[in-house]
Protein backbone atom coordinates (compact mmCIF):
# COMPACT_ATOMS: atom_id res chain seq x y z
CA UNK A 1 0.00 0.00 0.00
CA UNK A 2 1.13 3.50 -0.33
CA UNK A 3 0.79 6.27 1.23
CA UNK A 4 -2.88 7.86 0.74
CA UNK A 5 -5.98 7.70 3.48
CA UNK A 6 -6.96 4.25 2.27
CA UNK A 7 -10.66 3.63 4.22
CA UNK A 8 -11.55 0.90 2.10
CA UNK A 9 -10.98 -1.62 -0.65
CA UNK A 10 -13.47 -2.55 -3.38
CA UNK A 11 -13.16 -4.57 -6.81
CA UNK A 12 -13.45 -3.83 -10.72
CA UNK A 13 -15.90 -6.89 -11.15
CA UNK A 14 -14.30 -7.67 -14.21
CA UNK A 15 -11.03 -6.99 -15.97
CA UNK A 16 -11.53 -8.44 -18.98
CA UNK A 17 -10.63 -8.38 -22.77
CA UNK A 18 -11.75 -4.98 -22.49
CA UNK A 19 -8.69 -4.20 -20.50
CA UNK A 20 -6.08 -6.26 -23.06
CA UNK A 21 -5.61 -2.70 -25.33
CA UNK A 22 -2.28 -1.44 -23.11
CA UNK A 23 -2.28 2.20 -22.38
CA UNK A 24 -0.37 5.40 -22.58
CA UNK A 25 -2.37 8.01 -21.55
CA UNK A 26 -3.01 7.94 -17.42
CA UNK A 27 -6.81 7.05 -18.29
CA UNK A 28 -8.79 4.12 -17.69
CA UNK A 29 -12.46 3.73 -17.82
CA UNK A 30 -13.40 0.53 -16.30
CA UNK A 31 -17.03 -0.99 -17.45
CA UNK A 32 -18.76 -3.82 -15.85
CA UNK A 33 -21.47 -6.26 -16.56
CA UNK A 34 -22.41 -5.72 -12.77
CA UNK A 35 -25.42 -3.73 -12.83
CA UNK A 36 -26.16 -0.82 -10.81
CA UNK A 37 -28.56 -2.00 -7.80
CA UNK A 38 -30.59 1.38 -8.03
CA UNK A 39 -32.42 1.09 -4.72
CA UNK A 40 -32.29 2.50 -1.14
CA UNK A 41 -30.75 1.06 1.51
CA UNK A 42 -33.93 0.49 3.23
CA UNK A 43 -35.36 -1.62 -0.36
CA UNK A 44 -32.09 -3.29 -0.12
CA UNK A 45 -32.84 -4.62 3.27
CA UNK A 46 -36.12 -5.36 2.38
CA UNK A 47 -35.50 -7.61 -0.38
CA UNK A 48 -32.93 -9.78 1.28
CA UNK A 49 -35.39 -10.37 4.07
CA UNK A 50 -37.96 -11.63 1.75
CA UNK A 51 -34.91 -13.46 -0.17
CA UNK A 52 -33.14 -14.62 3.18
CA UNK A 53 -35.64 -14.91 6.10
CA UNK A 54 -33.89 -17.19 8.36
CA UNK A 55 -30.23 -17.26 6.89
CA UNK A 56 -28.10 -15.76 9.73
CA UNK A 57 -27.24 -11.53 8.98
CA UNK A 58 -25.49 -10.12 12.18
CA UNK A 59 -23.88 -11.76 14.88
CA UNK A 60 -21.82 -9.72 17.67
CA UNK A 61 -20.19 -12.27 19.76
CA UNK A 62 -19.64 -9.83 23.70
CA UNK A 63 -23.33 -8.88 23.47
CA UNK A 64 -24.45 -12.73 22.61
CA UNK A 65 -26.67 -11.83 19.63
CA UNK A 66 -27.49 -13.32 16.78
CA UNK A 67 -30.03 -12.07 14.00
CA UNK A 68 -31.71 -13.67 10.93
CA UNK A 69 -32.73 -11.04 8.39
CA UNK A 70 -36.10 -11.64 9.34
CA UNK A 71 -35.19 -10.44 12.68
CA UNK A 72 -33.24 -7.79 11.76
CA UNK A 73 -36.21 -5.93 9.66
CA UNK A 74 -38.21 -6.43 12.31
CA UNK A 75 -35.97 -4.06 14.55
CA UNK A 76 -35.33 -1.90 12.10
CA UNK A 77 -38.53 -1.11 11.36
CA UNK A 78 -38.98 -0.72 15.25
CA UNK A 79 -36.76 1.74 15.56
CA UNK A 80 -37.65 3.52 12.62
CA UNK A 81 -40.95 4.09 13.80
CA UNK A 82 -40.01 5.01 16.73
CA UNK A 83 -37.57 7.69 15.84
CA UNK A 84 -40.83 9.20 13.91
CA UNK A 85 -42.01 9.40 17.02
CA UNK A 86 -40.13 11.20 18.82
CA UNK A 87 -39.74 13.90 15.88
CA UNK A 88 -37.16 12.09 14.05
CA UNK A 89 -37.61 12.65 9.96
CA UNK A 90 -36.78 13.01 6.40
CA UNK A 91 -33.45 15.22 5.87
CA UNK A 92 -32.90 15.17 9.82
CA UNK A 93 -29.36 14.82 10.94
CA UNK A 94 -29.21 11.57 13.43
CA UNK A 95 -25.91 11.17 14.86
CA UNK A 96 -24.39 8.14 16.54
CA UNK A 97 -21.68 7.47 18.65
CA UNK A 98 -20.04 4.57 20.23
CA UNK A 99 -18.31 1.50 19.68
CA UNK A 100 -19.17 -0.99 18.14
CA UNK A 101 -22.50 -2.59 18.71
CA UNK A 102 -26.08 -4.33 17.15
CA UNK A 103 -27.97 -0.85 18.66
CA UNK A 104 -25.30 0.91 16.00
CA UNK A 105 -26.26 -1.19 13.08
CA UNK A 106 -29.96 -0.90 13.93
CA UNK A 107 -29.72 3.26 13.65
CA UNK A 108 -28.03 2.75 10.46
CA UNK A 109 -30.32 1.24 8.99
CA UNK A 110 -33.51 2.59 10.61
CA UNK A 111 -32.34 6.18 10.03
CA UNK A 112 -32.34 5.03 6.26
CA UNK A 113 -35.69 3.13 6.67
CA UNK A 114 -37.27 7.32 7.13
CA UNK A 115 -34.52 9.45 5.28
CA UNK A 116 -32.77 10.48 8.17
CA UNK A 117 -29.56 11.59 7.55
CA UNK A 118 -27.14 9.53 9.76
CA UNK A 119 -24.02 11.13 11.42
CA UNK A 120 -20.88 9.02 12.47
CA UNK A 121 -19.34 10.55 15.08
CA UNK A 122 -15.66 9.45 16.13
CA UNK A 123 -15.96 7.11 19.40
CA UNK A 124 -12.54 8.62 20.47
CA UNK A 125 -13.54 11.97 20.26
CA UNK A 126 -13.33 14.23 22.87
CA UNK A 127 -16.02 17.41 23.87
CA UNK A 128 -14.69 19.92 21.89
CA UNK A 129 -14.52 17.35 18.48
CA UNK A 130 -18.41 16.21 19.25
CA UNK A 131 -18.97 19.72 19.75
CA UNK A 132 -17.54 20.93 16.24
CA UNK A 133 -19.20 18.08 14.08
CA UNK A 134 -22.67 18.19 15.71
CA UNK A 135 -22.79 21.76 15.26
CA UNK A 136 -20.92 21.55 11.91
CA UNK A 137 -23.64 18.54 10.86
CA UNK A 138 -26.88 20.23 12.56
CA UNK A 139 -27.14 17.69 14.29
CA UNK A 140 -30.98 16.96 15.52
CA UNK A 141 -30.94 13.93 17.47
CA UNK A 142 -28.20 11.62 18.99
CA UNK A 143 -27.74 8.14 19.39
CA UNK A 144 -25.04 7.61 21.92
CA UNK A 145 -23.66 4.85 24.34
CA UNK A 146 -23.03 6.13 27.78
CA UNK A 147 -19.58 4.93 28.28
CA UNK A 148 -16.50 3.17 27.25
CA UNK A 149 -13.57 2.28 28.59
CA UNK A 150 -12.07 5.92 28.84
CA UNK A 151 -14.79 8.01 27.35
CA UNK A 152 -17.66 9.11 28.92
CA UNK A 153 -20.05 9.93 25.87
CA UNK A 154 -22.14 11.16 28.59
CA UNK A 155 -20.19 13.18 30.67
CA UNK A 156 -19.03 14.66 27.49
CA UNK A 157 -22.90 15.30 25.97
CA UNK A 158 -23.10 16.87 28.88
CA UNK A 159 -20.49 19.31 29.38
CA UNK A 160 -21.53 20.09 25.76
CA UNK A 161 -25.32 20.58 27.22
CA UNK A 162 -25.42 21.21 30.74
CA UNK A 163 -29.28 21.96 29.57
CA UNK A 164 -29.15 18.23 29.58
CA UNK A 165 -29.93 18.36 33.97
CA UNK A 166 -32.97 20.24 33.65
CA UNK A 167 -34.78 19.39 30.28
CA UNK A 168 -37.31 16.45 29.47
CA UNK A 169 -36.10 14.11 26.78
CA UNK A 170 -36.61 15.44 23.60
CA UNK A 171 -36.76 18.80 24.81
CA UNK A 172 -33.44 19.81 24.96
CA UNK A 173 -32.77 23.61 24.31
CA UNK A 174 -28.86 24.05 24.36
CA UNK A 175 -26.89 27.39 23.82
CA UNK A 176 -23.80 25.58 22.82
CA UNK A 177 -25.36 23.45 20.41
CA UNK A 178 -28.75 25.06 19.17
CA UNK A 179 -29.10 22.34 16.60
CA UNK A 180 -29.35 19.41 19.15
CA UNK A 181 -33.10 18.44 20.78
CA UNK A 182 -32.32 14.62 21.79
CA UNK A 183 -30.26 12.51 23.25
CA UNK A 184 -30.78 9.12 23.44
CA UNK A 185 -28.76 6.78 25.24
CA UNK A 186 -28.17 2.98 24.13
CA UNK A 187 -28.17 0.47 27.33
CA UNK A 188 -30.66 -0.11 30.66
CA UNK A 189 -29.28 2.94 32.98
CA UNK A 190 -31.27 6.07 33.18
CA UNK A 191 -29.37 9.09 32.19
CA UNK A 192 -30.98 13.20 32.80
CA UNK A 193 -32.34 14.63 29.99
CA UNK A 194 -32.76 11.78 27.68
CA UNK A 195 -34.35 8.32 26.27
CA UNK A 196 -33.26 5.18 26.41
CA UNK A 197 -32.63 3.34 23.13
CA UNK A 198 -35.19 0.66 23.91
CA UNK A 199 -37.57 3.02 25.39
CA UNK A 200 -37.80 4.28 22.10
CA UNK A 201 -38.32 1.51 19.78
CA UNK A 202 -41.05 0.33 21.71
CA UNK A 203 -42.73 3.88 21.24
CA UNK A 204 -43.97 3.30 17.89
CA UNK A 205 -47.59 3.59 17.04
CA UNK A 206 -49.55 2.58 14.04
CA UNK A 207 -49.65 5.97 12.75
CA UNK A 208 -45.90 5.72 12.97
CA UNK A 209 -45.53 2.54 10.65
CA UNK A 210 -47.75 3.94 8.35
CA UNK A 211 -45.73 7.28 7.70
CA UNK A 212 -42.39 4.87 7.82
CA UNK A 213 -43.95 3.32 5.02
CA UNK A 214 -44.84 6.28 3.25
CA UNK A 215 -41.95 7.44 3.51
CA UNK A 216 -39.89 4.55 2.50
CA UNK A 217 -41.95 4.18 -0.33
CA UNK A 218 -41.13 8.41 -1.40
CA UNK A 219 -36.95 7.77 -1.12
CA UNK A 220 -34.39 8.09 -3.77
CA UNK A 221 -31.40 6.19 -4.59
CA UNK A 222 -29.40 9.18 -5.04
CA UNK A 223 -30.60 11.10 -1.79
CA UNK A 224 -28.18 12.12 0.89
CA UNK A 225 -28.62 9.09 3.40
CA UNK A 226 -25.04 9.47 5.49
CA UNK A 227 -22.15 12.02 6.72
CA UNK A 228 -18.74 10.96 7.35
CA UNK A 229 -16.05 13.11 9.23
CA UNK A 230 -12.86 13.42 7.23
CA UNK A 231 -10.31 16.61 7.09
CA UNK A 232 -8.20 18.44 4.41
CA UNK A 233 -5.23 20.59 4.40
CA UNK A 234 -7.24 23.01 6.61
CA UNK A 235 -6.93 20.14 9.26
CA UNK A 236 -10.88 21.05 10.06
CA UNK A 237 -13.10 17.96 9.78
CA UNK A 238 -15.53 18.35 6.45
CA UNK A 239 -19.16 16.23 6.39
CA UNK A 240 -18.42 14.01 3.10
CA UNK A 241 -22.13 13.54 2.25
CA UNK A 242 -23.06 9.92 0.69
CA UNK A 243 -25.76 8.01 -0.67
CA UNK A 244 -27.75 5.18 -0.87
CA UNK A 245 -26.50 4.29 -4.03
CA UNK A 246 -22.67 5.08 -3.53
CA UNK A 247 -22.66 2.60 -0.43
CA UNK A 248 -24.74 0.24 -1.53
CA UNK A 249 -23.30 -0.14 -5.14
CA UNK A 250 -19.80 0.10 -3.42
CA UNK A 251 -20.59 -2.56 -1.03
CA UNK A 252 -22.06 -4.70 -3.68
CA UNK A 253 -18.78 -4.53 -5.60
CA UNK A 254 -16.84 -5.82 -2.44
CA UNK A 255 -19.41 -8.78 -2.24
CA UNK A 256 -18.62 -9.97 -5.80
CA UNK A 257 -14.78 -9.89 -5.74
CA UNK A 258 -15.08 -11.76 -2.64
CA UNK A 259 -17.89 -14.48 -4.06
CA UNK A 260 -19.93 -13.55 -1.18
CA UNK A 261 -22.57 -15.03 -2.82
CA UNK A 262 -21.10 -18.23 -2.48
CA UNK A 263 -22.83 -20.18 0.11
CA UNK A 264 -21.08 -20.30 3.44
CA UNK A 265 -19.23 -16.96 3.31
CA UNK A 266 -19.30 -14.84 6.56
CA UNK A 267 -17.21 -12.13 7.37
CA UNK A 268 -15.37 -10.75 10.39
CA UNK A 269 -15.01 -6.75 11.17
CA UNK A 270 -12.85 -6.00 14.36
CA UNK A 271 -12.55 -2.63 12.81
CA UNK A 272 -15.18 0.39 13.75
CA UNK A 273 -18.36 0.78 12.50
CA UNK A 274 -17.89 5.24 12.45
CA UNK A 275 -15.47 4.15 9.86
CA UNK A 276 -15.93 3.82 5.91
CA UNK A 277 -14.09 0.94 6.08
CA UNK A 278 -16.62 -0.85 8.10
CA UNK A 279 -19.92 1.30 7.82
CA UNK A 280 -20.05 0.33 3.72
CA UNK A 281 -18.07 -3.09 4.43
CA UNK A 282 -19.85 -4.37 6.89
CA UNK A 283 -23.73 -3.56 7.22
CA UNK A 284 -23.99 -2.78 3.51
CA UNK A 285 -22.42 -5.76 2.18
CA UNK A 286 -24.64 -8.00 4.38
CA UNK A 287 -27.73 -6.24 3.01
CA UNK A 288 -26.63 -6.59 -0.83
CA UNK A 289 -25.41 -9.90 -0.12
CA UNK A 290 -26.38 -13.22 1.71
CA UNK A 291 -23.58 -12.97 3.78
CA UNK A 292 -23.31 -12.36 8.01
CA UNK A 293 -21.51 -9.71 9.38
CA UNK A 294 -19.42 -10.85 12.48
CA UNK A 295 -18.02 -8.32 15.33
CA UNK A 296 -15.83 -9.88 17.87
CA UNK A 297 -15.89 -7.20 20.88
CA UNK A 298 -16.77 -3.52 20.91
CA UNK A 299 -13.52 -2.05 19.82
CA UNK A 300 -10.43 -4.22 18.28
CA UNK A 301 -9.27 -6.77 21.03
CA UNK A 302 -7.06 -9.33 19.71
CA UNK A 303 -8.16 -12.75 20.86
CA UNK A 304 -11.64 -12.12 20.93
CA UNK A 305 -11.19 -11.83 16.60
CA UNK A 306 -8.66 -14.32 16.34
CA UNK A 307 -11.79 -16.55 19.22
CA UNK A 308 -14.30 -14.98 16.30
CA UNK A 309 -12.79 -16.27 13.39
CA UNK A 310 -12.15 -20.06 14.68
CA UNK A 311 -15.63 -20.17 16.24
CA UNK A 312 -17.97 -18.78 13.75
CA UNK A 313 -15.83 -20.46 11.10
CA UNK A 314 -14.88 -16.92 9.48
CA UNK A 315 -13.95 -17.14 5.35
CA UNK A 316 -13.04 -13.27 5.10
CA UNK A 317 -11.49 -10.73 7.44
CA UNK A 318 -11.11 -6.96 6.83
CA UNK A 319 -8.60 -5.23 8.92
CA UNK A 320 -6.04 -2.60 8.85
CA UNK A 321 -2.73 -2.91 8.98
CA UNK A 322 -1.95 -2.28 12.72
CA UNK A 323 -4.93 -4.52 13.26
CA UNK A 324 -2.89 -7.88 11.41
CA UNK A 325 0.07 -7.08 13.38
CA UNK A 326 -1.46 -7.30 16.73
CA UNK A 327 -2.98 -10.11 15.50
CA UNK A 328 -0.19 -12.16 14.43
CA UNK A 329 1.96 -10.89 17.51
CA UNK A 330 -0.79 -12.05 20.27
CA UNK A 331 0.70 -14.79 22.26
CA UNK A 332 -2.92 -16.84 22.10
CA UNK A 333 -2.72 -16.99 18.47
CA UNK A 334 -1.87 -20.29 18.05
CA UNK A 335 -4.41 -21.42 19.86
CA UNK A 336 -7.11 -20.75 17.31
CA UNK A 337 -7.88 -22.23 14.23
CA UNK A 338 -7.56 -20.49 10.67
CA UNK A 339 -8.81 -23.35 8.36
CA UNK A 340 -11.84 -21.56 6.87
CA UNK A 341 -10.08 -18.21 6.04
CA UNK A 342 -10.05 -18.05 2.33
CA UNK A 343 -9.90 -13.95 1.68
CA UNK A 344 -9.46 -10.67 3.28
CA UNK A 345 -9.34 -6.81 2.91
CA UNK A 346 -6.12 -4.52 4.21
CA UNK A 347 -6.84 -1.07 4.14
CA UNK A 348 -6.78 1.68 6.46
CA UNK A 349 -3.11 2.68 6.03
CA UNK A 350 -0.11 1.87 4.09
CA UNK A 351 0.35 -1.90 4.11
CA UNK A 352 3.53 -2.87 3.85
CA UNK A 353 4.63 -5.21 1.67
CA UNK A 354 6.24 -7.75 4.35
CA UNK A 355 2.75 -7.69 6.76
CA UNK A 356 1.06 -9.02 3.81
CA UNK A 357 3.14 -12.13 3.00
CA UNK A 358 3.21 -12.83 6.92
CA UNK A 359 -0.66 -12.62 7.50
CA UNK A 360 -0.94 -14.92 3.74
CA UNK A 361 1.61 -17.64 4.99
CA UNK A 362 0.44 -17.74 9.07
CA UNK A 363 -3.10 -17.46 8.76
CA UNK A 364 -3.53 -19.14 5.69
CA UNK A 365 -5.65 -16.36 3.61
CA UNK A 366 -4.70 -17.30 -0.08
CA UNK A 367 -6.49 -14.04 -1.33
CA UNK A 368 -5.67 -10.67 0.80
CA UNK A 369 -6.13 -7.70 -1.12
CA UNK A 370 -4.87 -4.22 -0.47
CA UNK A 371 -6.56 -1.26 -1.98
CA UNK A 372 -7.21 2.74 -2.33
CA UNK A 373 -9.98 4.99 -1.38
CA UNK A 374 -11.21 7.87 0.93
CA UNK A 375 -14.48 8.92 2.04
CA UNK A 376 -15.16 11.21 -0.19
CA UNK A 377 -15.07 8.36 -2.82
CA UNK A 378 -17.85 6.16 -1.07
CA UNK A 379 -15.22 4.63 -0.31
CA UNK A 380 -13.62 2.28 -2.91
CA UNK A 381 -11.44 3.89 -5.68
CA UNK A 382 -9.25 0.61 -6.44
CA UNK A 383 -7.81 -3.34 -5.61
CA UNK A 384 -6.04 -5.54 -6.54
CA UNK A 385 -7.17 -8.58 -8.44
CA UNK A 386 -7.16 -11.86 -6.51
CA UNK A 387 -6.49 -13.78 -9.78
CA UNK A 388 -2.61 -12.60 -9.80
CA UNK A 389 -0.05 -13.67 -8.11
CA UNK A 390 0.56 -12.59 -4.47
CA UNK A 391 3.60 -10.92 -5.62
CA UNK A 392 1.96 -8.55 -7.70
CA UNK A 393 -0.65 -7.55 -5.52
CA UNK A 394 1.56 -6.58 -2.98
CA UNK A 395 3.35 -3.60 -5.04
CA UNK A 396 0.19 -1.82 -6.21
CA UNK A 397 -3.28 -0.61 -4.92
CA UNK A 398 -4.82 -2.46 -8.00
CA UNK A 399 -7.46 -1.37 -10.62
CA UNK A 400 -10.28 0.52 -10.84
CA UNK A 401 -14.03 -0.39 -9.44
CA UNK A 402 -16.44 -0.95 -12.21
CA UNK A 403 -18.26 2.33 -13.50
CA UNK A 404 -15.86 4.16 -12.53
CA UNK A 405 -12.85 6.61 -14.24
CA UNK A 406 -9.32 7.46 -12.84
CA UNK A 407 -6.39 9.51 -14.25
CA UNK A 408 -3.30 11.05 -12.99
CA UNK A 409 -2.78 14.73 -14.27
CA UNK A 410 0.06 17.21 -13.90
CA UNK A 411 -0.51 18.93 -10.14
CA UNK A 412 -0.64 22.46 -11.71
CA UNK A 413 -2.16 22.03 -15.67
CA UNK A 414 -4.37 19.11 -14.83
CA UNK A 415 -3.35 17.65 -17.74
CA UNK A 416 -3.17 14.30 -18.57
CA UNK A 417 0.28 12.69 -17.75
CA UNK A 418 1.63 9.28 -19.75
CA UNK A 419 1.57 6.41 -18.23
CA UNK A 420 4.12 5.72 -15.73
CA UNK A 421 4.67 9.48 -15.03
CA UNK A 422 3.48 10.76 -11.35
CA UNK A 423 0.57 12.86 -11.49
CA UNK A 424 -2.31 13.60 -8.88
CA UNK A 425 -4.64 10.88 -8.73
CA UNK A 426 -8.34 11.76 -10.05
CA UNK A 427 -11.44 9.56 -10.25
CA UNK A 428 -14.86 10.48 -11.33
CA UNK A 429 -17.98 7.90 -10.94
CA UNK A 430 -21.31 6.87 -8.80
CA UNK A 431 -18.96 6.66 -6.04
CA UNK A 432 -17.92 10.01 -5.91
CA UNK A 433 -19.37 11.54 -2.77
CA UNK A 434 -22.61 14.69 -3.39
CA UNK A 435 -19.67 17.06 -1.36
CA UNK A 436 -19.08 18.43 1.83
CA UNK A 437 -21.74 18.98 3.78
CA UNK A 438 -22.92 22.61 3.51
CA UNK A 439 -19.59 23.69 2.33
CA UNK A 440 -19.58 24.78 -1.07
CA UNK A 441 -16.43 26.08 -1.29
CA UNK A 442 -14.37 23.14 0.05
CA UNK A 443 -16.70 21.15 -2.37
CA UNK A 444 -15.32 23.44 -5.85
CA UNK A 445 -11.66 22.82 -3.98
CA UNK A 446 -11.91 19.14 -5.08
CA UNK A 447 -14.81 18.07 -7.59
CA UNK A 448 -14.57 20.41 -10.80
CA UNK A 449 -17.06 21.05 -13.37
CA UNK A 450 -17.10 18.14 -14.95
CA UNK A 451 -17.38 15.97 -11.84
CA UNK A 452 -13.64 14.72 -11.59
CA UNK A 453 -12.55 14.51 -7.70
CA UNK A 454 -9.07 15.11 -6.73
CA UNK A 455 -7.55 13.15 -4.12
CA UNK A 456 -4.41 15.48 -3.03
CA UNK A 457 -2.51 11.75 -3.64
CA UNK A 458 0.59 11.12 -6.20
CA UNK A 459 0.57 7.74 -7.95
CA UNK A 460 0.92 6.67 -11.61
CA UNK A 461 -1.20 4.30 -13.63
CA UNK A 462 0.86 2.06 -15.98
CA UNK A 463 0.06 0.44 -19.64
CA UNK A 464 -2.22 -1.99 -17.82
CA UNK A 465 -4.41 0.50 -15.85
CA UNK A 466 -2.87 -0.67 -12.21
CA UNK A 467 -2.54 2.11 -9.90
CA UNK A 468 0.79 2.77 -7.78
CA UNK A 469 0.52 5.31 -5.27
CA UNK A 470 3.83 7.17 -4.72
CA UNK A 471 3.09 9.99 -1.90
CA UNK A 472 0.92 12.32 -0.87
CA UNK A 473 0.57 15.93 -1.41
CA UNK A 474 -1.50 16.09 1.65
CA UNK A 475 0.08 16.58 5.49
CA UNK A 476 -2.26 13.41 6.55
CA UNK A 477 -1.09 10.88 8.95
CA UNK A 478 -2.36 7.71 9.43
CA UNK A 479 -1.91 5.80 12.58
CA UNK A 480 -2.80 2.24 12.50
CA UNK A 481 -5.85 3.84 10.29
CA UNK A 482 -7.01 6.84 11.88
CA UNK A 483 -6.60 9.90 9.71
CA UNK A 484 -4.68 12.19 12.12
CA UNK A 485 -4.71 16.28 10.79
CA UNK A 486 -1.53 18.26 12.01
CA UNK A 487 -3.57 21.38 11.70
CA UNK A 488 -6.12 20.24 13.93
CA UNK A 489 -3.17 19.40 16.76
CA UNK A 490 -1.31 22.22 16.01
CA UNK A 491 -3.84 24.25 16.64
CA UNK A 492 -4.47 22.79 19.90
CA UNK A 493 -1.08 23.03 21.45
CA UNK A 494 -0.97 26.83 20.41
CA UNK A 495 -3.31 26.95 23.69
CA UNK A 496 -0.59 25.90 25.91
CA UNK A 497 0.62 29.18 27.46
CA UNK A 498 4.83 27.92 27.20
CA UNK A 499 3.82 27.47 23.54
CA UNK A 500 5.03 30.22 20.26
CA UNK A 501 4.62 27.74 17.45
CA UNK A 502 3.65 23.65 16.82
CA UNK A 503 4.73 22.02 13.75
CA UNK A 504 3.01 17.93 14.15
CA UNK A 505 4.72 15.50 11.45
CA UNK A 506 4.23 11.88 10.72
CA UNK A 507 7.53 9.67 12.04
CA UNK A 508 7.33 6.08 10.85
CA UNK A 509 6.89 3.38 12.91
CA UNK A 510 6.42 -0.22 12.51
CA UNK A 511 3.28 -1.25 14.54
CA UNK A 512 1.34 2.07 13.58
CA UNK A 513 2.23 2.93 10.29
CA UNK A 514 3.30 6.37 11.67
CA UNK A 515 2.86 7.87 14.71
CA UNK A 516 2.60 11.71 15.97
CA UNK A 517 5.50 13.73 16.35
CA UNK A 518 5.03 17.18 18.04
CA UNK A 519 7.78 19.83 16.92
CA UNK A 520 7.69 22.74 19.68
CA UNK A 521 9.43 26.00 19.76
CA UNK A 522 8.62 27.81 23.48
CA UNK A 523 8.47 31.07 24.19
CA UNK A 524 11.28 33.08 25.18
CA UNK A 525 12.26 32.39 28.81
CA UNK A 526 9.74 29.21 29.07
CA UNK A 527 11.37 25.64 29.74
CA UNK A 528 9.09 22.22 29.09
CA UNK A 529 9.18 18.60 29.27
CA UNK A 530 8.10 16.25 26.81
CA UNK A 531 5.77 14.69 29.62
CA UNK A 532 4.38 18.23 29.68
CA UNK A 533 3.15 18.52 26.34
CA UNK A 534 1.91 15.29 26.34
CA UNK A 535 -0.07 15.60 29.70
CA UNK A 536 -1.41 18.81 28.49
CA UNK A 537 -3.19 16.37 25.23
CA UNK A 538 -4.17 13.87 27.09
CA UNK A 539 -8.67 13.49 27.73
CA UNK A 540 -8.53 16.78 25.88
CA UNK A 541 -7.95 15.34 21.99
CA UNK A 542 -8.72 11.94 20.96
CA UNK A 543 -6.25 9.67 22.20
CA UNK A 544 -4.61 8.76 18.76
CA UNK A 545 -3.98 12.19 18.11
CA UNK A 546 -2.20 12.68 21.52
CA UNK A 547 1.50 13.47 20.33
CA UNK A 548 3.83 10.04 20.68
CA UNK A 549 7.39 12.06 20.53
CA UNK A 550 8.11 15.65 21.22
CA UNK A 551 10.77 17.74 19.88
CA UNK A 552 11.85 20.88 20.85
CA UNK A 553 13.02 23.18 18.05
CA UNK A 554 14.58 26.72 17.90
CA UNK A 555 13.46 26.63 14.40
CA UNK A 556 11.47 25.66 11.64
CA UNK A 557 12.70 24.96 8.07
CA UNK A 558 10.77 27.57 6.02
CA UNK A 559 10.09 28.25 2.43
CA UNK A 560 10.77 31.44 0.58
CA UNK A 561 7.20 32.44 1.55
CA UNK A 562 7.66 31.45 5.24
CA UNK A 563 5.84 27.81 4.96
CA UNK A 564 6.99 25.46 7.42
CA UNK A 565 8.86 22.43 4.66
CA UNK A 566 7.32 19.90 6.66
CA UNK A 567 9.11 17.01 4.79
CA UNK A 568 12.25 18.50 5.85
CA UNK A 569 10.93 18.77 9.37
CA UNK A 570 10.25 15.28 9.99
CA UNK A 571 13.97 14.18 8.74
CA UNK A 572 15.18 17.02 11.15
CA UNK A 573 12.75 15.25 13.83
CA UNK A 574 13.81 11.85 12.87
CA UNK A 575 17.17 12.38 13.33
CA UNK A 576 17.19 13.91 16.42
CA UNK A 577 14.92 11.56 18.15
CA UNK A 578 17.42 8.93 17.05
CA UNK A 579 20.37 11.20 18.14
CA UNK A 580 18.15 10.79 21.69
CA UNK A 581 17.31 7.09 21.23
CA UNK A 582 21.29 6.65 21.35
Amino acid sequence: MGYPTCHLVSYFFIFSSLQKEKLTKSYVHQPSSLKFLGRTIGQALEDIAIKHPNKEAFVFCSEGIRKTYEEVLHDVRKAAAGFLSIGINRGDRLGIWGPNSYDWVVTQLAAAQIGAILVNINPGYRSAELNYCLNKAGVKAIVSYPAFKTSDYYAMLKENCPELDDCQPGQLKSTQIPSLETVIMMGDDTFKGTYKFKEVTENGKEENFQTMKKLHESLGFDDAINIQFTSGTTGFPKGCTLSHQTLLNNAHSIGYVLNYNQEGSRICLPIPLYHAFAATGGPMTTITHPVPSIFPSPQFEPEPTLEAIDKEKVTSIYATPTIFVLLLSDPNFNKYNYDTLQSGLMGGSPCPAALMKQVIEKMGVPYLMIGYGLTETGPAMTITPKDVPAEERITFVGNTIHHQELKVVDPVTRTILPVNTQGEVCCRGYNVMLGYWQDEEKTKEVIDDANWFSTGDLGTIDEDGKLRITGRIKDTIIRGGENIFPAEIENFLLGHPKVENAQVVGIPNETWGEEVCACIKLRAGQTATRDEIIEFCKGKIAHFKVPAHVVFMDTFPLTVTFKVKKFELRDIAAKKLSEEEN
